[in-house]
């Protein structure tokens, strides 16, 4: 049962995990950033199947998926950078220069909304996950031993 416990928490987190990389991926390029995102996605994988308990596994891939989504504001930045000169550099050439201001303004507010909304939900995913997976590494059994003291005269 432990094994098939961690075979299916390693599933979860290998499409857990590429979806928090793919961002970068989609940043980077297609060819090297589908390999980094799977790459990443993989070894995440591996960690948590190579857990002793399928308890242990669980508690392995939360912990590190919450770090993921914790630094998914940074894993953006390459998306937003590239949509950001894509649509600047796109409308530079066919338009004035007032209206090539109001593109530039335009893509640097919904650049600024689309890091904000990256960044929201990646906190407080990696939050949870990393509360999720504190508590699934850190707890078990506890042993508690109770010392009765002879009765005094």
């Amino acid at each position: 049962m432990t094994i098939i416990s961690k075979i299916f928490a390693a599933l979860i987190f290998l499409v857990l995990t590429f979806f928090a990389l793919s961002p970068l991926g989609a940043g980077i390029g297609e060819a090297l950033g589908a390999t980094i995102a799977l790459g990443g996605a993989a070894l995440v994988a591996l960690i948590v199947l190579l857990a002793p308990t399928g308890r242990r596994a669980w508690g392995r891939g939360f912990l590190l998926d919450g770090a993921v989504f914790i630094a998914m504001p940074l894993l953006v930045i390459p998306l937003l950078g590239r949509a950001y000169g894509e649509t600047v550099q796109g409308i530079a050439v066919e338009a004035s220069s007032t209206d090539a201001a109001a593109a530039s303004i335009g893509a640097g507010i919904g650049v600024a909304a689309a890091f904000g909304a990256f960044s929201f939900i990646g906190l407080i995913l990696g939050l949870i996950f990393l509360v999720f997976g504190a508590v699934l590494v850190l707890g078990g059994r506890r042993e508690v031993i109770v010392v009765q003291q002879p009765p005094s005269k």
